[in-house]
């Protein structure tokens, strides 16, 4: 007989489930009636910077009118869409005017992203179950703007048709970028451009390439093979302007990334700031007369330094992100927690924080200590302010470009004597960059988040004649080629003397931390201009370059999910296509579930049947009659 029903019910289930998984169940989703006069019609236009690679005014207009002409009873409505919904029309919107704005579409020379767009359809469409919804979308269905991660879930039961322009995927060529190099030789000024040009297409494409400033250009034949990016050298001399621009000459395709706007004049200043915490301290005055000297002495082809120096409200007055490096001069204990919060935020954003030592240093190294900027230990003070004895730099680090360009020929900075400094211990995570002995550093590098701190072990107050000062390392010839390593070495963001935007996007941040009023007007066509005394390079978008589309089914399965075959055809196949639904993922999960629900019940069965035989071995014998 039937030992176990419960066992037996839960492995027939597992058999009909595996049966039923293998016949691939569907359910047909409830087919609604429609009347003829009950249909809906939403023209949805991509018009992403992509679009212009076709006579998009041209296909709207010869498809929306095939349309409309086939549909004379149905109700009308347009969106259409770049990186916002650029126009709405409902569906009480008179023929007229709906025609007019349908004939004068044109794409933007901007990124695509359709969310926004898409998220009006569930408010557009009436919510009555026997009206017939169709969203007739016209795209190119580019990667960039339709990845299916970047568009949003809808509520209602809408039917998609997709039309694409293109009839094969197009190729195309693109400027990706240019890095300029100015040589300055005497009066002339010479320009070394390097254009990083990539082909999108499986084929080669030739195209000829120029680069142009002024009146001065040079041109050549390019060829770039198929998916793949290639650098081109061009070099041009006797310039007289500041402005270039490097053209990619093809026959037809997408153009907006065929141009590419750069600067070649001088950079503008890189502003420092200086803090310190005593306004009138004699020392202090010192120190910052031999730094702000050693900034702003300018060699031709050199970078220019913009110096401000102040006490700690200077980050209240300035953002932070606007220097490209920050003196601290002994000043860490007049910094406020707010205050010590910025320099941290500004390390972590990739800025650069030089800490000078002096007679505060017990307290502010661990100060920077405790609010994790740092782990360089502070063991106290050597030496002797009499200037009885005296130590040299003798270690340079091998592998720091910081420091490179003394390995070769150091000059005078293994000689300049060094009367105090502070007793420094480098933490395993730095990199000791100069040192006089082995266990003593001059210079050690952390690096903190994107950005980078640098400790020195000796104040900047030099020592002349029998004053009480460091060392005579601000009077020897090191000092100023190591300051200025130490201001442009860059470990996070990189060109910061040149404001690169892109048409279309919100510059408002960017404008703030370059250091341009939120009520500057930018241009709003490609070219470099000079804003508030700052070079901005204007150029279209680069995302739009990439013509390779998503499959349709996949980018509306994910705005309709619960729909297996979307119509993108517009045939009765597709249309009943559209109400299947597939079960196989449900009856999958019943199938795991009734698989561990057969688990526990043979378990617990198992037990209880070795529960029962330890209980026989133990009951005694039954007596034995006589």
């Amino acid at each position: 007989g039937l030992r176990d029903i419960w066992t037996l019910l839960t492995r027939l289930a597992i058999l009909a489930l595996i049966v039923l998984l293998f016949a691939g169940p569907i359910l047909l989703r409830k087919v609604v009636s429609f009347t003829e006069t009950a249909q809906e019609i939403v023209f949805f236009c991509d018009l992403s910077a992509s679009m212009t690679a076709v006579d998009t005014a041209a296909f709207v207009k010869e498809t929306t009118d095939r349309i409309r002409a086939a549909n004379p009873t149905a109700r009308f409505a347009l969106i259409a869409s770049s990186n916002r919904a650029e126009v709405l029309h409902k569906f009480d919107t008179l023929p007229e005017e709906l025609t007019a704005t349908l004939h004068g579409l044109q794409p933007t020379p901007l990124q695509g992203d359709h969310y926004t767009a898409l998220k009006e359809l569930d408010t557009l469409f009436t919510p009555d179950e026997t009206v017939r919804k169709t969203v007739y979308v016209f795209t190119d269905l580019q990667k960039q703007d339709w990845s299916p991660a970047g568009l949003p879930r809808l509520s209602q039961n809408i039917n998609f048709e997709i039309v694409n322009p293109h009839e094969s995927v197009p190729g195309n060529l693109a400027i990706l970028d240019v890095y300029p190099e100015i040589f300055v030789r005497g009066q002339s000024k010479r320009l070394r451009a390097t254009a990083q040009v990539r082909n999108y297409g499986l084929e080669p494409i030739k195209a000829r390439l120029s680069v142009r400033a002024g009146d001065v250009s040079a041109t050549r034949e390019i060829t770039v093979r198929g998916e793949y990016t290639e650098k081109f050298i061009f070099d041009l001399e006797n310039l007289s302007t500041n402005l270039a621009v490097a053209d990619l000459h093809l026959s037809e395709g997408y153009e907006l990334d065929n141009s590419f706007h750069f600067w070649i004049g001088p950079r503008p200043p890189v502003k420092v700031a200086i803090i310190v915490d005593e306004k009138d301290s004699s020392t202090k005055g010192l120190e910052t007369f031999f730094l702000r000297n050693a900034l702003t002495t300018y060699v031709p082809g050199t970078t220019k330094y913009e110096v401000m120096i102040g006490f700690t409200d200077l980050f209240w007055e300035y953002a932070p992100d606007q220097f490209q490096c920050i003196f601290l001069l002994d000043s860490i204990n007049a910094l406020a927690e707010m205050e010590m919060d910025v320099i941290k935020e500004y390390l972590n954003n990739g800025g650069t924080i030089v800490y000078v030592p002096g007679k505060k240093a017990a307290d502010n190294i661990p100060k920077l200590n405790h609010a994790e900027m740092s782990r360089v230990r502070f063991l106290g003070f050597m030496g002797q302010i009499d200037q009885l004895e005296s130590f040299s730099i003798n270690l340079i680090h091998e592998g720091s470009s910081v420091v490179s360009i003394f390995r070769d020929e150091p000059g005078d900075l293994l000689l300049f004597p060094i009367y105090k400094l502070g007793k420094l211990r480098a933490p395993n995570a730095g990199k000791v960059l100069l040192a006089t002995d082995a266990d003593t550093p001059f210079l050690i590098q952390e690096d903190v988040g994107k950005g980078v701190l640098f400790t020195f072990a000796i104040g900047l107050s030099p020592a002349m004649g029998r004053s009480s000062g460091w060392s005579e390392f601000p009077m020897s010839q090191s000092f100023l080629p190591l300051i200025h390593r130490l201001v442009e070495y860059e470990r996070g963001q990189q060109d910061r003397d040149v404001l690169s935007l892109v048409i279309g996007d919100n510059f408002e941040e960017k404008l703030i931390s370059a250091g341009i009023r939120e009520s500057t007007e930018i241009p709003t066509t490609p070219g470099v201009y000079v804003v508030d005394k700052i070079p901005v390079e204007l150029n279209f978008t680069r995302m739009e370059s990439d013509p390779h589309p998503v499959h349709a089914v996949e980018t509306i399965g994910h705005l309709m999910p619960g729909i297996n075959a979307p119509s993108a055809t517009g045939d009765a196949d597709a249309a009943v296509a559209g109400m299947i639904k597939d079960l196989r993922g449900p009856v999958a999960w019943a199938l795991l579930a009734f698989l561990l629900l057969e688990l526990i019940i043979a378990n617990a069965r198992r037990s209880r049947d070795l529960r029962r035989s330890a209980g026989d071995e133990d009951r005694p014998p039954p007596p034995v009659s006589v």
